[in-house]
């Protein structure tokens, strides 16, 4: 403070070289600060390595380890990448028997499709009631049972199917995967993800 008080008293109202000496101390600040940063941070580099020099024998029992470590994970993300293909809980419709029963409440079957459907993927096969298209999904109604009037199952279908549904017409059989999502008294089910088998 001295010092900055001295420089006023000799340089009287010269205000530019005033700013010009204090942005010169600030900037000699933020070196300071900066330097102290970076010498500060390779000392503890510094001391980690010494600690590593002094503990060899355990620094090459944890490589090891490490390297145990990421051949697992490389294991772990090839049984990951082979296993792409969702895991099917049913293969036939049939299998859904309180949806068949007609004594079945609506109470029953909405938990035997909650147990044991919802969020997992079924393959099963019907007759095509309708096929749309809004705003790039693409949607078939699906009949499984001969009593249903419009459908059993709407199932969204993946965009890349799009060529494969372009041929489906009104009572075309189709075989399907699909995750299923929702159960619906009046509306039917839901699938989502719809790949055609």
């Amino acid at each position: 403070m001295l010092i900055i008080y001295i420089f006023f008293y000799l340089t009287g109202d010269n205000l530019s070289l005033i700013k010009t000496v204090l942005k010169g101390i600030l900037g000699m600040f933020v070196l300071l600060i900066v330097l102290g940063a970076v010498f500060g941070g390779s000392s503890d580099d510094t001391k980690d390595v010494s600690t590593e020099d002094d503990t060899e024998d355990v620094s090459v029992n944890d490589e090891s380890s490490d390297t145990e470590d990421v051949s697992t994970e490389d294991v772990s993300a090839d049984d990951e990448a082979v296993s792409d293909e969702p895991e099917v809980v049913s293969t036939s419709f049939s299998d859904f028997t309180p949806y068949l029963d007609p004594d079945s409440t609506q109470l029953q079957r909405e938990s035997f499709f909650d147990e044991n459907f919802k969020d997992k993927y079924v393959t099963w096969s019907g007759t095509v009631s309708t096929v749309t298209e809004s705003s790039g999904s693409y949607a078939v109604q699906v009949v499984h049972k001969s009593s249903t009037l419009i459908s059993d199952v709407r199932v969204e279908f993946r965009a890349d199917q799009k060529d494969k549904l372009i041929q489906l017409k009104e009572g075309d059989p189709i075989t399907y995967t699909a995750k299923m999502t929702r159960y619906g008294e009046i509306l039917g089910m839901s699938a989502e993800d719809g790949v055609i088998e």
